[in-house]
């Protein structure tokens, strides 16, 4: 794990596990509904037939909500078990059919070609970047689409806005908008467009983890606290080098 300041036993993602955050990448789910609306404008309808894959589910909102609204064969895995118990008790609240896996997203156990669309979120910036790229590849059928949104260097990184990263959020590596698109052009996509970017200061909720205030003595340990605090720390000295993007790549 990737513990703060070397002396903890959680990290980030479980401390996202632990609050129960929904949608834990740039922007929140305000920008989960960009990626709808993108999919749509570009000719990548959702609808029944559809068979979707969300890599890094976490607690399922957006696997719920596709199946939900469009009535999407939808499958979320994710790294984390509390993660998939979540998500699953979230379907089954919410009425919906999703399976969920709990399931390393590089080493995804589905044959080839076996989603029309792969969908991410705040995922790939976690992982070695160009493996996981070529198996999202592989389980996509031909002419399916796949749409990515993480977070971006606006510049390259110094030193140790690098290792802050790293630290805190386990970021193998914090490409900038033209390495993303070169990394899904490098492992065969033809087609990489970068549909949207921009500052993460800019966004409504720039990454996931609530003000420390927002916090009360039910929902944090002292972990968790440390954690919040790095996290308002890093964000407040590095968000100028910060930016998002989504991505949408097609053979």
């Amino acid at each position: 794990m990737n513990h703060v300041k070397g002396v903890l036993s959680l990290d980030y993602h479980d401390a996202l596990a632990h609050l129960g955050i929904s949608s834990a990448h740039p922007g929140g789910y305000q920008m989960t509904e960009v990626v709808f609306h993108e999919l749509e404008k570009r000719g990548v309808p959702l609808h029944p037939s559809s068979r979707v894959l969300e890599a890094g589910c976490g607690t399922g909102q957006t696997s719920c909500e596709m199946a939900r609204r469009f009535g999407c064969q939808v499958t979320g895995v994710d790294l984390r078990k509390p993660m998939i118990e979540r998500a699953q008790e979230r379907a089954k609240r919410e009425g919906v059919s999703v399976r969920f896996y709990q399931i390393k997203p590089g080493l995804l156990p589905f044959s080839d070609h076996s989603f029309d669309l792969v969908l991410a979120e705040s995922v790939a910036v976690f992982n070695p970047l160009l493996p996981l790229l070529r198996e999202w590849r592989r389980v996509l059928a031909p002419h399916g689409s796949l749409i990515d949104l993480e977070m971006a260097a606006s510049f390259t990184l110094p030193d140790d806005a690098r290792r802050a990263f790293q630290r805190l959020y386990g970021a193998v590596q914090v490409p900038t908008l033209k390495g993303w698109k070169e990394a899904y052009e490098t492992v065969g996509f033809t087609d990489v467009q970068m549909v949207r970017s921009g500052a993460i200061r800019g966004l409504h909720a720039p990454l996931a983890i609530p003000n420390v205030t927002t916090l009360t003595p039910t929902t944090y340990t002292k972990e968790i606290m440390a954690i919040v605090q790095e996290n308002q720390k890093v964000m407040m000295t590095y968000d100028r080098w910060l930016s998002y993007a989504m991505i949408l790549a097609r053979d």
